[in-house]
């Protein structure tokens, strides 16, 4: 295919979490720990069955007896110690959390196998705190022979651990090291399994550069032409080739209106322009087009008579008409690539299609390539206010800066009053982009040690949901030199 070239992109794909996933890390509960004797563990955990019949909490993913020797290392002083100075402390005396004592020097420097508790000892995991009181417990416990017998108080501890059972081998040494021992069970409950992910990435790294590269040149000419917000999406059937084959290209034309085809189009008011026009929401618009027309048969018109013929529609009491959805191409990289008939016929929707887009798209373009059945989405940006992928809700800060040259190129009229030419604008951009501009400097978007809430939808890849999709964040090798910075609060 003959289109505009584009510099492939240099970086690496981060798959993203699910939705459950990230419960599965952040969400903990209490539960009780006791410490008994190893020859009366099936005696005690049939004892906990009748005291406890009907457990609220599914504990499976929890090691339930442990080793001394295999305790988390920020428990061992605590349970170690205590069990070395066994105390005669009467039962009405543990009615409260057990507290911290003096501990070993052994133990604060990190000993890894303190022999402090009897090697015949071990502490099995109860339930959840919910389910009794601590002081019940311990006096249930007392009654039990090998206390009772002995003259011996339970020690219960109470612990946090992983509500839900982890995703991989290393979310699960990460909860052992930070909890309590846990278990992974060779599958993922609450996302695609490991080995998928792992195989539909091989594949998406040998082409994932040159179609971000794609967007960022998209973004760019939508940047220039002022079309839209500085965004550029690519289609992609990868059923192809190796590469996969190119389907559409679409850019941000939120602020195109055929009442403005002069070069600088007006930026904002409410009766100018589409707020969907979003690029996502153009490629699945322009993917059912080329659908159509595969169906009735018919030639696509030239775009450019497209066009022209939406201009003279009316636009009345602030209500834009069917005309304003860009389901056509406007750029010249979006024209050649629309010109090219390449999508696969009797296709479903956008099945077995992929979408690279350069920022992560809101929550309705995130919810319209669920319908449209995309596979797999890669994004650039990450927009915590307004995207709809991340599931994960704690954010860095991004700092946002604008040079001079940008307000000058994103609003022309607003900034200066001014009518620049296509090819002084170009310029513009070009050098601001590459830091050359004079008396200015590129765009910096710094991240910050500040922390701040993002949305947390996670909507690829929702239980609920009647479709899921694979999706990853592209990680560039140099983001400072990506064109298009756009405002964390706009919905991409």
């Amino acid at each position: 295919m003959t289109i505009v070239s584009s510099r492939p992109r240099q970086g690496h794909l981060q798959f993203l979490r699910t939705k459950a996933e990230v419960s599965a890390t952040e969400d903990v509960i209490d539960v009780y720990v006791v410490e008994i004797p190893a020859k009366a563990v099936n005696n005690i955990i049939n004892f906990l069955r009748r005291l406890i019949p009907s457990p609220t909490a599914n504990l499976q993913h929890i090691q339930r007896v442990v080793r001394p020797d295999t305790l988390p290392v920020h428990l061992r002083p605590e349970f170690l110690h205590n069990a070395q100075h066994q105390n005669d402390a009467s039962l009405d005396s543990l009615n409260g959390e057990t507290n911290g004592s003096t501990v070993d020097e052994g133990l604060l420097e990190g000993d890894t196998n303190p022999a402090t508790t009897p090697d015949s000892n071990l502490f099995l995991v109860v339930s959840r705190t919910t389910e009794i009181s601590r002081s019940e417990l311990v006096v249930a416990l007392a009654a039990q022979p090998i206390f009772r017998d002995a003259s011996i108080t339970p020690r219960v501890y109470i612990v946090s651990v992983p509500q839900l059972a982890p995703a991989s081998e290393e979310q699960a040494r990460e909860q052992s090291a930070k909890y309590w021992p846990t278990l992974y069970k060779n599958g993922n409950p609450y996302g695609p399994h490991p080995s998928i992910i792992s195989r539909a990435e091989a594949e998406v790294n040998t082409r994932a550069g040159l179609w971000m590269g794609l967007a960022q040149e998209t973004a760019r000419q939508v940047a220039i032409e002022g079309e839209g917000e500085a965004i550029g999406a690519v289609v992609v059937d990868r059923s192809a080739s190796e590469l996969g084959s190119l389907v559409i290209v679409a850019g941000d034309a939120r602020w195109w209106h055929p009442d403005h085809l002069d070069h600088h189009r007006s930026r904002g008011g409410v009766d100018k322009g589409n707020a969907i026009n979003h690029a996502a929401m153009r490629a699945i618009g322009m993917v059912a087009r080329r659908r159509r027309d595969q169906l009735e048969h018919t030639p696509r018109k030239t775009p450019s008579s497209s066009l022209d013929k939406d201009k003279d529609k009316d636009v009345s009491n602030g209500v834009v008409d069917a005309g304003l959805y860009l389901d056509r191409p406007l750029t010249a990289i979006e024209e050649a690539a629309f010109a090219e008939d390449v999508l696969a016929p009797k296709g479903y929707l956008c099945v077995g299609l992929d979408l690279y887009i350069t920022h992560e798209p809101c929550i309705m373009c995130s919810m319209a390539l669920l319908h449209s059945r995309f596979d797999r989405v890669i994004f650039g940006q990450n927009m915590p206010r307004t995207g709809g992928l991340v599931a994960e809700t704690t954010f860095r800060r991004i700092r946002e800066l604008s040079s001079p040259v940008e307000e000058e190129i994103r609003r022309p009229h607003e900034t200066t009053g001014d009518n620049h030419d296509e090819t002084e604008c170009e310029e513009h951009i070009e050098n601001h982009a590459n830091g050359s501009s004079p008396g200015n400097t590129a765009v910096v978007v710094p991240v910050t040690n500040e922390e701040e809430e993002g949305l947390g939808y996670g909507l690829f890849w929702r239980a609920e949901l009647n479709w899921r999709f694979l999706a990853w964040k592209w990680n560039d090798a140099d983001p400072e030199s990506l064109l298009g910075q756009v405002s964390m609060d706009i919905n991409v």
